[in-house]
């Protein structure tokens, strides 16, 4: 999911503008702790699962923080970030990306468009007015 998510945030063929690309990672990563972190624990970065085990091991809760699940849960945090990173961006050039033309459309000018013409247009007639005197 972050995978897929970043490459449609950062792909230069969906108009997305530089500026606002951070914040949405932002906003993606914080979806994705917010919707996964209560029951997955967050793990969608190796050292996000592995810190905290090692300082409960050292803390002094023995090697079970590695053997729930008799260590089968363990590989997973720790590998499938990497392996689901690769899957993420094939899935995204496969669905979306070869159907996506080569020349990024304005959509950021076509919504500040809409936004001054139908939301708030007494600012776009006045700034139609400043413009043309």
């Amino acid at each position: 999911m972050l995978c897929i998510g970043v490459a449609t945030i950062v792909d230069p063929r969906n108009g997305i503008p530089p500026f606002l690309q951070p914040t949405l990672v932002g906003v993606l990563l914080m979806s994705i702790g917010m919707a996964l972190g209560m029951n997955c624990g967050y793990a969608i970065n190796p050292a996000r699962d592995f810190g905290p085990r090692l300082l409960t091991l050292c803390v002094g809760y023995g090697w079970e923080v590695f053997s729930f699940r008799n260590y089968n849960w363990f590989w997973v945090p720790t590998l499938m970030p990497m392996v689901g990173a690769v899957v993420g961006a094939w899935i995204y050039e496969f669905f979306i990306g070869f159907h996506t033309p080569d020349e990024p459309e304005p959509v950021f000018k076509v919504y500040m468009l809409i936004l001054c013409t139908f939301l708030v247009p007494d600012i776009f007639h006045c700034a139609n007015q400043h413009t043309r005197a």
